[in-house]
């Protein structure tokens, strides 16, 4: 009688045991999220080569000719169309579009140099003596004096920009004495423009 009473309270400890909280406990690593990808950046790929020998017309944009110093914009147009047409550029026909848009700018700037003037002092002694038979003496001295200059220039920019879009297509610059009257600068003002679009178009 003692022995299946034994059993059945073996039995019952042991059901009590696996009722228990078990300390291995199912678990699993986090999921790696997926990886980012870069954004693409549309600076980062080379512009499409632009084809200069389709562009035939221009016309200016709104607010082009910017200028200051003394000239007026209309000589400024006059001088641009000028130095466009000897390019092959033509204005654009009313109502037709343009291939180009474009924008000049003419304005005074104040410019400084640095200049240094090198020369001479001598400097002498005559003989000594009651005659003045001993010998003499002499020395030069070289001395130098920098000095800075400042200056006015004019400053020509010209734009060519894309009709549909505003982007700036082309752009170059160069510069002129301010010097001399409005007239004087209004003729080298021809001569600027030459320089400026020599690098058009580009190569």
């Amino acid at each position: 009688m003692r022995c299946p009473l034994l059993c059945l309270a073996l039995a019952l400890f042991a059901l009590a045991g696996c009722q228990g909280t078990n300390p291995y406990v199912a678990s699993a690593l986090p999921q790696a999220s997926a990886p980012v990808l870069p954004q693409q950046d549309p600076a980062a790929y080379p512009a499409a080569s632009i084809d200069w020998g389709r562009f035939r017309s221009w016309a200016w944009a709104p607010g082009a000719a910017v200028i200051s110093g003394g000239l007026d914009g209309a000589t400024l147009q006059r001088a641009v169309a000028d130095g466009f047409d000897q390019r092959g550029l033509r204005p654009a026909i009313d109502g037709a579009r343009p291939d180009l848009l474009v924008r000049a700018r003419l304005t005074q700037q104040q410019r400084s140099e640095q200049y240094t003037d090198y020369y001479d002092t001598n400097y002498g002694y005559g003989g000594y003596g009651p005659y003045g038979y001993g010998p003499g003496y002499g020395a030069t001295i070289g001395q130098a004096r920098t000095r800075t200059r400042t200056y006015l220039v004019d400053v020509l920019e010209i734009e060519l920009l894309d009709p549909a879009s505003g982007r700036v297509l082309w752009h170059s610059a160069a510069e002129q004495s301010a010097g001399g009257n409005s007239t004087e600068r209004a003729r080298t003002l021809s001569d600027t423009i030459r320089r400026v679009l020599a690098s058009y178009p580009p190569s």
